[in-house]
């Protein structure tokens, strides 16, 4: 409560008399206590003093008004929670309320010898005091007057628990005023308000991220101890109060920011979360870890700074980087290498091949032994199936090195298909199967390279039987959905595959780990470069298997690959 401009002169009155000094300083009391603490008996009483002051003031000279003022005094105190007492120069007890009484156990009437010494002695043996019962005497007064220095005031803890202060003010005459609160509740407050402060900043101080919360006016309110690690300063330059530019200030000056700029940068992203938008930054330190600062808006507060090492993680994006650059160098040097071997295989292989073609036919005349002509049939067909193998490898380094490229030409679906089942069909009727052909209404033509669609077929035809038993059915279907993409399927009755092999059939070089499978030789090349070639042509290869039941593969390719018919021309899908 602010004083008003006559309260000086009030008092100035007031202390001419001898009961209105203690009066005035007990009533100027309640007056802050009251207004400091919104206790509104506390603010009252303390009025009702201040106007006894002036009713002294005013009668002072006339003793029944005096001894009638005494008496309200008397009363106004008694009605008071606080403890108050007044000793004159001589330390002598003039006037106490119940209230301190029944505290400090001093005479019931201020006629009585009592001092104020008296009292302190008396309370210090009264055992009411705990954890300083042992001390020697004298220590409240030691306490009270706090190395000579008159006027302070000692924290009590009473017996019972509760927590009182017992404050002094002097008189001009050396007398003294003494008051006795409790202050158990404003302890139990502060204490739980520590607790819940060391609660949170343990909490704060657990997490691996540092963490900084300031105010709307610039003020740090918590810091956590990652924070000030992740900065380079010490945690009392955080501490709740100081500013935060003046924080970001000396860390921009130890010139760990690296650019020397940390202070503003921060301070700009200071203001713009307290706008409402959050701000990111990352800088380096001189060891030469990277440190990213985030400011956030947080509407109960202010803003929160949030830093993080990303040291680690930008060193793994390198490792990454380098582990995969070297990855790629790794499989260009093997698709160069596979490539180069696959030429260098191929010129032997033609020689025996064509010279075993020769013995085998008899061109130049009969060889005699027919053992002979059988072995040069058997030199053929291996050469055959060997550079069929070495075809399928150097295709499959060139389209990892992505090196294939399609010579298209528009192509009718039904020759392709025609021709690929010629050269299939001996290999078929060898094994006991049938082939059919599941044929659109209308002749379906797709702008692509044929002679890699007639290279899909053909692995997709020959898996198919290779993994067909005796009487079992290979189908061949092509059609055109809805969607107007184009969809070429193969359908088998074989052995099938559980679902979590299909990945591994479609992987280089990869066979599905099954007994029966591995009777079959190969080198697992056929639908991976299936897949890839379908994947140039800007469609996708889809597989779908069961064990014991068969094997569907089909291709898509999109609409944009589908030759322009009229609606009356285009074929509905054909159910395979």
């Amino acid at each position: 409560m602010a004083p008003c401009r006559t309260q000086p002169r009030l008092i100035h009155l007031a202390l001419a008399t001898s009961l209105l000094p203690p009066t005035v300083l007990i009533a100027w009391d309640m007056l802050r206590g009251g207004a400091g603490s919104a206790d509104l008996p506390t603010l009252g009483l303390g009025l009702a003093l201040l106007g006894l002051c002036m009713g002294l003031i005013m009668h002072g000279r006339d003793r029944a008004a005096k001894n009638q003022a005494e008496t309200m005094l008397t009363a106004a105190l008694e009605g008071s929670d606080d403890g108050y007492a007044i000793f004159d120069g001589d330390q002598r007890l003039v006037a106490c309320n119940s209230a301190y009484r029944r505290e400090l156990p001093v005479a019931p009437d201020p006629g009585q010898a009592a001092t104020y010494d008296m009292a302190l002695a008396a309370f210090e043996r009264s055992g009411k005091i705990t954890g300083q019962s042992d001390c020697l005497p004298g220590w409240l007064r030691r306490a009270m007057t706090a190395a000579g220095t008159p006027g302070r005031a000692a924290e009590i803890r009473h017996a019972d628990g509760r927590w009182l202060r017992l404050s002094e003010k002097r008189l001009p005459d050396a007398g003294i005023v003494s008051i006795l609160r409790d202050t158990t509740q404003q302890q139990l407050e502060r204490v739980s308000a520590e607790r819940h402060d060391a609660d949170m900043q343990a909490l704060l101080d657990s997490l691996d991220t540092g963490i900084c919360l300031a105010d709307r006016h610039g003020r740090i309110l918590a810091a956590n101890s990652r924070f000030a690690s992740l900065l380079g300063c010490r945690a009392d330059e955080l501490r709740p109060g100081a500013a935060v530019a003046e924080a970001f200030t000396r860390i921009a000056q130890s010139g760990d920011p690296g650019n020397g700029a940390g202070e503003r940068l921060e301070s700009l992203g200071y203001i713009q979360a307290l706008r409402g938008r959050p701000s990111r930054r990352e800088w380096l330190r001189t060891d030469g870890s990277v440190i990213e600062s985030n400011w956030v808006p947080v509407t109960t507060v202010g803003a929160a700074l949030v830093a993080s090492d990303l040291t680690q993680q930008r060193q793994l994006e390198s490792s990454l980087r380098e582990a995969k650059e070297v990855a790629e160098a790794t499989t260009r040097t093997k698709s160069e290498f596979l490539a180069n071997m696959s030429h260098e295989l191929r010129t032997p292989l033609n020689a025996i091949m064509g010279f075993s073609e020769i013995r085998k036919n008899e061109l130049f005349g009969s060889i005699g032994n027919p053992t002979y002509r059988v072995y040069a049939s058997d030199i053929y067909d291996s050469g055959g199936h060997l550079l069929t193998l070495i075809n399928d490898i150097l295709d499959m380094s060139k389209a990892e090195a992505g090196k294939i490229e399609l010579q298209e030409t528009e192509v009718e679906v039904e020759a392709v298909i025609a021709a690929c089942l010629r050269l299939v069909k001996a290999r078929a009727e060898t094994g006991g199967l049938s082939l059919s052909v599941a044929r659109p209404e209308t002749p379906i033509r797709l702008w692509v390279d044929e002679r890699r669609i007639k290279q899909i077929l053909l692995n997709l035809l020959s898996n198919a039987i290779k993994f067909t038993r005796p009487g079992g059915r290979v189908v061949i279907a092509a059609s055109i959905e809805r969607s107007g993409s184009f969809v070429l399927t193969v359908r088998d009755t074989g052995i099938g595959i559980a679902p979590d092999g299909i990945a591994k059939a479609l992987a280089p070089f990869g066979q599905v780990d099954s007994k029966l499978a591995r009777r079959f030789d190969g080198t697992g090349l056929g639908l991976p470069l299936s897949r890839v070639l379908a994947e140039l042509h800007d469609g996708h290869l889809d597989m779908h298997s069961r064990v014991a039941v068969g094997t569907t593969i089909r291709v898509r390719l999109p609409a944009e690959r589908v030759v322009a018919q009229t609606p009356t021309e285009r074929p509905n899908a054909v159910s395979a």
